[in-house]
């Protein structure tokens, strides 16, 4: 066994590891630790990771996980978020990065005094973003909808677009080096890897997709076989197009995960997962080993003529790439300055850099090294400043969503319906979910906006646009229902704005085994239909109590009307959930269930 070489693997995955658990601990890019880990550990520091001794299999790893990662990116962007950005991404991706290589490679001529070859080279390698560094600063920093669809679909779609651009340019520039006439043949090969990417990866996913519909990947015993089976159908996706057409394998990754990110698959929160935890330790590894291939003496070497082409590539490039590919979008200046300052290079970028640099390292050609190392000090100052700045610039170009106020009921009956006529008389946008058509369409005829769905589906809240939902609140009279629905939405939104009502009585609710996963609401000696047929006869009713003075949140709250039970709490203009114990403000609103009849402690307390 090849000990030496395991080793090296086996630090390299150490030190991504600790690379993302330093990027925690600081809330910094984990990108920027893990070049420093990665160089610190190669040929030029402790020397105890060598890429070079990995040889063809460096190629193959870093192939590889990048096929997972693109997939993975591919997979996770809904046909709804990339129809909400669907103009301004495909200029972006077209015309923006026309400019963007255009404009970068006078600038890498005439500022780094690049020859105009390895000037387009370089601009054709920065082409691209990537998920793995627009989705960390995505989670972190919440945008206006369009602003995240927008960034998020470009940072998946322009992958291909920027692999296609990469190898047209240098094979261009292997063939002016040897005086060989070659743009014919590259056009020609940039249409074979399109067709073969296209081909391949509508095969493949319209393939993945008929075999999940089989009874054996719906067995809950089975979640397993559809993440490996989705890691595999990367793979191999990827190593059948390169077989066929090489550097074809990254379109059809791409597509095959698209195809698959609009219908509808089984355990697909547990496939993400899955994905996401591969993707993470996939850009670990990668840039520990492509960061300790550098040559560091010559990136120690940077000086004024590179940190020029830094902040033009930055304040000059991707402004007017991004003004001018949007002209006639729609979209706001403030947005336009937002996408123009938010590039940061990623994963791909990385990769081909390397690939590009020791392809030209072979044949003998100049300013390989200059051309790797610029590509990488371009990822560490975009990812550093940009991701550093992302957050404050938002919050300075008000482009961050209003405080979200609105309530999302899941399920349409009585007692939802009522809660709902109380909020919207506070001011409150209500938005149900419910798959009954017949139900949907009674709350629109009192006016309320619905979203036709199964709301156990987390696939439900990528078609809906929750940035300005602030509670969640699910009251069928199902508790297995309520349950899986407040699973689903927690992946949208914090888990303590989920409640969940319990539909049993409270001695059978004690007795059930069903798991709670919203916070509860307060426990009831009536049920779910008994509640709805009190709302129906008057003997129950949803009000609302402004408090006089400071008090607490409990079962046996004293309203003017009656006993409460409290559901909601409105503070100024905060909606939150009436929890047991909680302080209730002086001037607060809370909202609950009153029934205004004498002794009606005896009856309805505690609980709902």
């Amino acid at each position: 066994m090849p000990v030496a070489l395991l080793s090296m693997i086996a630090v390299a995955v150490l030190l991504g590891v600790w690379g993302q658990i330093l990027a925690s601990a600081t809330r910094m890019p984990a990108i920027l630790f893990l070049l420093v880990l990665g160089m610190a550990a190669g040929p030029y520091g402790l020397s105890v990771i060598e890429p070079a001794q990995l040889g063809v299999g460096l190629q193959v790893i870093v192939s590889s996980f990048v096929a997972v990662i693109l997939f993975e990116g591919a997979l996770t962007l809904p046909p709804a978020l990339i129809a909400q950005a669907l103009v301004p991404v495909r200029r972006l991706i077209s015309i923006g990065a026309a400019i963007t290589l255009l404009l970068a490679a006078v600038l890498a001529h005439f500022v780094a005094e690049l020859p105009w070859p390895l000037a387009f080279l370089f601009a054709s390698l920065i082409v691209v973003t990537g998920p793995t560094v627009i989705a960390p600063i995505l989670r972190r920093v919440p945008l206006v909808p369009r602003l995240h669809a927008i960034l998020k679909s470009e940072s998946i779609l322009i992958d291909p677009v920027g692999v296609f651009v990469a190898v047209l340019t240098f094979e261009t520039v292997v063939g002016l080096a040897a005086n060989e006439a070659t743009l014919a043949h590259a056009l020609t090969g940039l249409a074979a890897r399109v067709g073969i990417g296209l081909l391949i990866g509508a095969v493949s996913g319209f393939g993945a997709y008929a075999l999940t519909r089989l009874a054996l990947f719906h067995r809950p015993d089975n979640e397993h076989l559809v993440s490996l089976g989705a890691l595999g159908l990367a793979l191999s996706t990827f190593a059948a197009a390169e077989r066929v057409q090489s550097e074809s394998g990254i379109m059809a990754v791409i597509v095959a995960g698209l195809i698959l990110a609009t219908v509808p698959l089984p355990f697909r929160d547990e496939l993400e997962k899955f994905k996401d935890q591969v993707t993470v330790l996939g850009v670990s590894v990668l840039f520990i080993l492509l960061a300790a291939n550098l040559n560091l003496p010559l990136l120690m070497q940077a000086g004024p003529r590179e940190a020029l082409l830094l902040a033009g590539l930055i304040l000059l490039v991707r402004p007017v790439s991004v003004f001018v590919a949007t002209i006639g979008t729609g979209l706001s200046w403030r947005e336009k300055t937002y996408l123009s300052l938010l590039a940061p290079r990623g994963i791909l970028a990385a990769a081909m850099a390397s690939y590009f640099a020791g392809q030209l390292r072979e044949r003998n050609m100049p300013g390989a090294n200059r051309i790797e190392m610029l590509v990488f000090f371009t990822i560490a100052i975009t990812v550093l400043l940009q991701g550093g700045w992302a957050s404050w610039l938002a919050r300075v170009l008000k482009v961050q969503p209003v405080k979200a106020e609105g309530v999302l009921l899941i399920g349409v009956n009585a007692w939802s319906l009522a809660l709902a006529e109380k909020l919207r008389e506070l001011g409150r946008s209500v938005l149900f979910v419910d798959r009954s058509a017949a139900h949907c369409e009674t709350a629109r005829e009192r006016g309320f906006e619905v979203h036709e769905g199964d709301a156990t589906e987390s696939d439900t809240y990528l078609e809906i646009n929750l940035s300005s939902i602030g509670v969640v609140v699910a009251m069928t009279p199902n508790d297995a229902v309520n349950t899986l629905a407040c699973d689903a939405a927690s992946t949208r939104l914090p888990r303590g704005a989920i409640l969940q009502v319990i539909s049993k009585p409270i001695k059978e609710a004690e007795r059930s085994r069903v798991r709670i996963h919203g916070r509860w609401a307060m426990p009831s000696r009536q049920s779910h239909q008994e509640i709805i047929q009190m709302l129906a006869s008057g003997q129950l009713a949803v009000e609302t109590e402004r408090c006089s003075s400071a008090r607490k949140i409990g079962a046996d709250f004293a309203s003017s009307k009656g006993p409460m039970v409290p559901l909601l709490v409105l503070a100024g203009r905060r909606l939150r959930i009436a929890e047991e114990g909680a302080d209730c403000p002086t001037e607060a609103i809370v909202v609950g269930l009153v029934r205004p009849m004498p002794r009606v402690d005896k009856e309805l307390t505690p609980g709902i």
